[in-house]
């Protein structure tokens, strides 16, 4: 299942085991060959942005690029094209209030030279001049999230150059992609367990989740921040899992609700805005406990 997709629905768990879905019958897409979806984003005119992990998919006749966008009803968006300069899949997007498209990654031209880590493309695809990509070829931007006052919330991946270790790590940008100085970045340690997603309750509350995160001398499986970087000491969700991959995904809703999948992707639970948890469920077996 495709991961925003899959991560949207956490809190809908209800709604899932009390009753069936009903397939839109409006929606009639066109079925995508030789790719798979990586992810999926939908915009405010309903319009559906798709990342493929594949170079050369089909949409039935029609091939794509890395990035493409449907029509509400699901035909191919052809107002919608992907820059030709860029060879690789984003591995992940976001949109901003302006309707711009936030893609993250680490990001190469036909010729293998590093564009950027964070680019911003216009509603048609093209780059945006006006956005200061991020410029780091070390690392590979693996999420990314939007806040209320527009900021860009950044998790990112690097290989430790001392061994074949991975080295995860969160950044905050403003909106037109420069540094906020009152932000510091946080470094993990190198080897250390990954980041699975972050998120947001507000401009000033912050969500890492990942597998016995370390910050300072705190070990946790969710992390909130201040917009400084700051910890909260208060917040440390219980997080239950049959696997040593305590944390596959987590969303929030509009009220700071927050819901987390984790372990074998049978454990489900939601949590309130300050970590407390509400109810758990076992996806898998429709059992809740």
């Amino acid at each position: 299942m495709l991961r925003k997709l899959r991560c949207s629905a956490l809190l809908c768990l209800v709604a899932w085991v009390a009753t069936a879905q009903v397939i839109d019958p409006n929606f009639n897409p066109v079925i995508l060959q030789s790719g798979a979806g990586f992810q999926v984003l939908a915009q405010e005119d309903d319009k559906i942005l798709v990342i493929t992990n594949r170079s050369n998919s089909f949409l039935n006749e029609f091939a794509v690029k890395p990035l493409f966008r449907l029509q509400a009803e699901g035909s191919l968006d052809n107002s919608f094209d992907f820059p030709d300069e860029i060879k690789n899949f984003p591995f992940c997007m976001a949109l901003q209030s302006d309707g711009k498209i936030l893609i993250g990654g680490k990001f190469y031209d036909g010729a293998s030279r590093y564009l950027g880590s964070v680019l911003r493309l216009m509603p048609n695809g093209t780059i945006d001049p006006d956005f200061e990509i991020l410029l780091d070829a070390s690392l590979n931007v693996i999420d990314l999230e939007v806040l209320e006052d527009q900021k860009i919330f950044i998790a990112a991946q690097a290989e430790d150059p001392n061994s074949s270790n991975l080295i995860y790590s969160l950044h905050l940008k403003a909106k037109d992609g420069k540094s906020d100085p009152n932000f510091s970045s946080i470094v993990f340690p190198a080897g250390g367990p990954a980041i699975a997603n972050i998120a947001s309750q507000s401009a000033t509350e912050l969500l890492v989740a990942g597998s016995n995160l370390t910050i300072g001398n705190r070990t946790q499986d969710v992390f909130r921040l201040d917009a400084s970087g700051v910890v909260d000491t208060d917040f440390s969700p219980i997080i239950e899992s049959v696997s040593n991959i305590r944390i596959k995904n987590m969303v929030v809703s509009g009220d700071g609700s927050i819901g987390i999948l984790s372990g074998d992707d049978f454990n489900t639970a939601i949590f309130d805005r300050e970590g407390n948890v509400l109810s758990r469920y076992q996806v898998g077996n429709e059992f809740a406990r």
